[in-house]
Parts: structure tokens; sequence; C-alpha cells
């Protein structure tokens, strides 16, 4: 499914404020086989979803301890599902959840 992200910022100090990502629900367009049914949706909000204030280092970090926590698997198998869009996928196992939380580290 088509997907963007949107980045919003403080157009003052030039900071990161918030992501959004939104998605198109091909399925759905053409189960309706209308144009008009051809709409993204919201399909989630950095700060709402993961409950901080911005997406700073400090807010990052935040959501990392969180990732990063023993038993966060569903945490973990949420963050990649939003990452992909909200696609089916495989079970986010251990090397999988570990190469998520590297990949905030590095």
């Amino acid at each position: 499914n088509p997907a963007v992200r949107l980045v919003t910022y403080d157009r003052r100090t030039g900071d990161h404020v918030n992501i959004q990502q939104f998605r198109l629900d091909l399925h759905a367009y053409t189960a309706a086989r209308d144009e008009s049914a051809a709409a993204f949706s919201q399909l989630y909000s950095f700060t709402e979803h993961y409950n901080v204030s911005d997406i700073s280092g400090s807010s990052l970090d935040a959501v990392i301890t969180r990732l990063s926590a023993p038993g966060s698997e569903a945490m973990l198998a949420d963050y990649r599902r939003l990452m992909l869009a909200g696609a089916d996928y495989e079970k986010c196992d251990k090397v999988c959840g570990d190469r998520i939380v590297c990949g905030f580290k590095l």
C-alpha cells in the first residue's frame, strides 16, 4: 500500500516535532471500485502512539528504552508493523527486535 510520512518541525528552531504516517488502503479502494474512495488515512502519529511530547533525542531515547525492555515483544512487533505502513509481516522475533533497537542506537 502506498504510504507517505509527514515530518512536522518548528519553523523557529528547526527542531523536528512529530512524524505522521498516512497510507492508501488499496484493498479497500479496489473493493469499492470507485475512484472517490481513494483517500489517504492516518496510520499513526509518533508522539501520540508512543506518548512522547516530541521527537527530540530525549523522547526517542525514552521510546528506545521501552522497546529494549524485557517483555517488549508486542511493542517491537507494533513498531515494525507501523514502519511497514500496516502491511502484513512475519512475526518479529528476538533477532528482529535486536535489529530495530540497534538501528536506533547507531
